[in-house]
């Protein structure tokens, strides 16, 4: 197996679930929305989707709003067999900015009207656009530029994973492509019932101030791998960490945090530990860059904003302690809380929450403790962390 094939793995279609199936198999000629929640399998059918059309000879553009999410995508496709620049384009927006207009740019949602035209000219006569995780861009976007990029258009979205402020709904779209045909992904596919039953509880209970969601709460959970998440307190983080990555050396693995400064914290201090070659994203004052890299399975440390979109076997999530200078960590809002959900559904095995000491971050509040295994490592609680730590897979 490639290590492309072990960050996105395509399916053959007899492996598709009744409702994937369903998508896959709609008009290659029509417009279509996959709406679908993290984990459901929206980039994956995206990707096969493209492969069709790439077969029927069409010009493909994928389009994504993070450059991560870009790379990620990128290596997934060339694993699979589409040649990039020949098949299929993939782009991401302030890549396509800087391909017409010189520079990299944020956001095309406010540029003028001969910079659209411009922008449509160099980079439109598509068969085919489709855009990965649509709810990150503004309905003025599709309308002016998207829609006119190309002839048929598939957009993938889902509401609760919006960590940007846009005006973006289902409804909206609808009305910019019409006619366009929503499709429902219902199930998720990556995260272990356990994780799901986590990341799910802290949503409700964050922002739609339900009671802790239950054991049998129903969660329609497609993968059968007994994972579970883990909250770890540790006197030493970065040890932790370095034992954990160690222990999964088989696996990928991503390192989440809430801001740039906690990310570079994190790589200057693994750096040293004796763990190989990490790879990161952070950008502070001009400094920092871009080394990750998914054709190799080295651990990958971004932010929880930079994660979505991507997937890994271990989720580590570390710096919980609420006794972090502030620089560390995001305000609590509902932006960042967001941005904390997408990051606990990363995870396709296990997800690792790590804190040094109490009292733990506004986040943990919505947590539900129900479904969480808890370990301590440290003095007074074990000589070591293979003291307390069963590393084989839960």
């Amino acid at each position: 197996m490639s290590n492309a094939s072990k960050w996105i793995d395509v399916p053959s279609l007899n492996a598709l679930s009744r409702e994937q199936r369903e998508v896959y198999s709609y008009s290659l000629d029509s417009n279509l929305i996959i709406n679908g929640a993290a984990g459901s399998g929206k980039t994956i059918l995206a990707l096969m989707r493209a492969m069709q059309l790439v077969k029927k000879n069409k010009k493909v553009l994928f389009i994504t709003y993070t450059k991560i999410l870009h790379q990620f995508t990128l290596i997934a496709a060339q694993g699979h067999g589409l040649e990039v620049g020949r098949d299929i384009d993939i782009e991401y927006t302030s890549e396509m900015a800087k391909k017409v207009f010189g520079r990299h740019m944020a956001s095309l949602e406010n540029i003028s009207d001969s910079m659209v035209e411009r922008l449509v000219n160099k980079m439109g006569g598509y068969d085919a656009v489709i855009i990965d995780e649509g709810q990150d861009f503004s309905i003025s976007v599709f309308q002016r530029i998207f829609k006119r990029l190309g002839n048929v258009h598939t957009v993938c979205c889902d509401d609760k994973q919006s960590l940007y402020e846009t005006d973006f709904t289902r409804e909206m779209v609808q009305r910019v492509y019409e006619p366009i045909k929503d499709k429902n992904l219902d199930f998720t596919y990556r995260n272990p019932k356990k994780i799901a039953q986590t990341s799910m509880g802290f949503f409700m209970k964050k922002f739609e101030s339900m009671a802790p969601v239950d054991e049998d709460i129903t969660l329609k959970v497609y993968n059968e791998y007994n994972g579970a998440a883990t909250m770890i307190h540790s006197i030493n983080e970065i040890q932790t960490i370095v034992k954990l990555i160690k222990n999964r050396a088989e696996n990928t693995v991503g390192i989440l945090l809430p801001n740039n400064q906690a990310v570079k914290m994190i790589t200057d201090s693994l750096s040293v530990g004796g763990i190989g070659t990490v790879e990161y994203k952070y950008y502070i004052n001009g400094g920092g860059g871009n080394t990750c890299n998914f054709s190799t399975l080295n651990p990958k440390i971004m932010t929880y904003h930079s994660a979505k979109g991507i997937q890994f076997d271990s989720v580590i999530i570390p710096l919980l302690s609420n006794n972090y200078e502030t620089d560390l960590w995001f305000s609590n809002t509902p932006e960042e809380a967001r941005a904390f959900y997408v990051a606990m559904t990363r995870a396709k095995k296990n997800l690792y929450f790590i804190h040094p000491e109490d009292p733990l971050c506004p986040y943990t509040d919505f947590i539900p403790k129900q479904f969480i295994k808890t370990k301590q490592v440290g003095e007074n609680r074990a000589r070591t962390i293979d003291d307390i730590f069963d590393f084989g897979d839960d």
